[in-house]
């Protein structure tokens, strides 16, 4: 298919756009919403398998499993909560993020803040949520003290589909 003169000069001008944006975010001090500033050393237990393979890996349903479990032990604002098993007898793990701190879902009834649950990982090969919200949660584990948590609490659960994770 050969394509028109119009259609080649719109495409030449997404390019040059598409290129300049690229450039001009580039050169801008904190490229898209993202600090220079140099982030402090990171424990290696703390890192996810994805940041210690420059994310050529995801971690396994276990080994997501164990970093939550280090988190929570390192902040006294997260906990791990368990809540089923999978078809493969996996089991289901989440955590909850809070200030004052909530130890189970139960806790929460007549609590004002909002609740929100985060699911990531529902199918199988969505790993890139996974491994987000797994940073997250090392994230606020420095920070008790984020604003989030003001009027917030919540329930993340980095790995919905563990079984699929693993198939992978």
């Amino acid at each position: 298919m050969k394509l028109s003169d119009d259609c080649w000069k719109s495409l030449l001008g997404v390019v040059v756009l598409l290129c300049s944006l690229l450039v001009l975010t580039n050169s801008l001090p904190g490229q898209a919403g993202v600090s220079n500033a140099i982030e402090p050393t990171i424990e290696n237990d703390l890192l996810s398998i994805a940041e210690r393979t420059g994310y050529r890996a995801t971690a396994t349903s276990a080994e997501g499993v164990t970093l939550v479990d280090r988190i929570a032990h390192r902040a006294g604002h997260i906990s791990r909560f368990d809540f089923g098993k999978t078809f493969e007898g996996r089991t289901m793990v989440g955590a909850i993020v809070a200030n004052p701190h909530v130890t189970s879902p139960e806790e929460l009834q007549g609590d004002d803040r909002l609740v929100v649950l985060i699911n990531a990982n529902i199918h199988s090969g969505e790993c890139c949520g996974k491994e987000a919200m797994l940073r997250m949660l090392r994230e606020l584990s420095e920070r008790p003290d984020h604003p989030w948590l003001d009027k917030l609490v919540l329930l993340v659960v980095p790995n919905y589909n563990a079984d699929g994770n693993d198939r992978m």
